[in-house]
């Protein structure tokens, strides 16, 4: 009877002290499946990041419960449900292997279940779902079918490939629509409640926004000059800036543009030159019908301290903008000790919610991030030996406000 007093007590101390508790700062975090490293269906070649490609590697997308997840490495795109369960498997038959579920018996209910679609993949890199479930992928074309803005001194290589809610490819999507001229750079791709497509591409001299609706016609083409951005500070030179992320709003003809702010740094003493330190970010709203900026927010620095020495130091840093929901809250995210604080505002009432994510050092060899129009949080975390699937169910703090 002693030993199993004893026993009780020490699996209630365990319980009590031993398990980590969820602190209120705290969101949440939910496991959903994990990926292997390796060259099968069900598998993520992760760190074949030898490309001269600014791009990241691979990124996620969640709509409705399922998650794609394109994976340049490995020439290849994964659409599973929530459990991990792979349903269409999109890839390059040159550099992959056919799938081993194309090889069992065709009465394997589970076989017969999931889809494979051959395409010669180059190097696919994001990726947007629209309300139909047709699948826009952004991809480069071969070197030899580059082409060359001479104006801008630009090579034309990415296009976004379209493929049908059954997996069927249908046609790529190019500046002047179906079977245009590749695009500059592309380093984002959205859609809206009307199944828009918009395509935000990068130059040396701006951001230019490609916005087409669901038959691919071209509505709007904006370009955002780096040399004409809105400053905020009245009559002051020593103003550095940069654009972090353009969006579009899911329901309204605006895109929102968040642009971070630096100040030049002098020594009080000497004057010269300390170099520049963040000071601030502005997220304006830019009406294409008028090409007007109507509104800007204010978007407050992440501040932190550290030790130095016997003190500690105030440091202010920079948020990155992963997301705007269909109901107007912007989700702000920026690394940390503890993984990643993450802020969320409300574009209309101003109120905001600040949690923590939490990440650990192990899970920290590649992160991409991903917010669902309704507000949830995924994440593709990359561990040494394979990948966590995750998500932060944000959407139940903003809610349908």
């Amino acid at each position: 009877m002693k030993n199993l007093k004893k026993i009780l007590l020490t699996v209630f101390i365990v319980l009590i002290f031993g398990c980590r508790r969820e602190t209120p700062l705290e969101l949440e975090r939910e496991e959903k499946f994990s990926l292997d490293y390796g060259l099968f269906e069900n598998e993520l070649n992760l760190f074949n990041l030898n490309s001269t490609y600014s791009r990241p590697d691979t990124q996620i997308l969640m709509k409705e419960g399922i998650f794609y997840i394109v994976n340049s490495g490995g020439q290849k795109i994964l659409k599973l449900s929530s459990f991990g369960d792979l349903l269409t498997f999109f890839y390059n038959p040159d550099t992959n292997m056919e799938p081993s579920f194309m090889k069992k018996d065709p009465q394997d209910v589970k076989a017969a279940t999931r889809a494979a679609i051959k395409y010669p993949f180059n190097h696919p890199a994001l990726l947007t779902v629209n309300s139909s479930k047709g699948l826009f992928v952004v991809d480069s074309v071969l070197d030899e079918r580059i082409e060359y803005d001479h104006e801008e001194n630009l090579a034309l290589r990415d296009i976004i490939l379209y493929f049908d809610e059954n997996g069927n490819f249908i046609d790529y999507l190019g500046q002047e629509g179906f079977g245009g001229t590749p695009f500059p750079s592309i380093e984002g791709i959205h859609t809206n409640s009307f199944n828009d497509i918009i395509v935000v591409c990068r130059t040396q001299t701006s951001l230019k926004i490609y916005w087409y609706n669901k038959k691919g016609d071209l509505l709007y083409k904006i370009p955002i000059f780096f040399n004409a951005i809105p400053n905020p500070y009245e009559g002051s030179d020593k103003i550095f800036s940069s654009i972090d992320k353009i969006i579009p709003d899911f329901d309204d003809l605006y895109l929102y543009i968040k642009i971070d702010y630096y100040l030049e740094e002098r020594d009080a003493a000497t004057k010269a030159n300390l170099g520049v330190t963040y000071d601030k970010s502005c997220l304006y709203f830019l009406n294409i019908k008028t090409g007007k900026y109507d509104k800007k927010t204010d978007i407050d620095a992440y501040e932190g301290t550290e030790a130095a020495g016997n003190e500690n130091i105030t440091f202010k840093k920079v948020y990155d903008l992963i997301g705007i929901t269909e109901n107007n809250w912007c989700y702000l995210l920026t690394p940390t000790s503890k993984g990643y604080a993450l802020e969320i505002m409300n574009l209309k009432s101003q109120k905001k919610y600040k949690k923590d994510l939490i990440v650990s050092s192990g899970e920290m060899f590649y992160n991409t991030f991903h917010v669902s129009s309704k507000g949830i949080i995924s994440a593709l975390l990359a561990r040494d030996d394979k990948a966590l699937i995750v998500w932060w169910r944000a959407d139940k703090i903003i809610g349908d406000k």
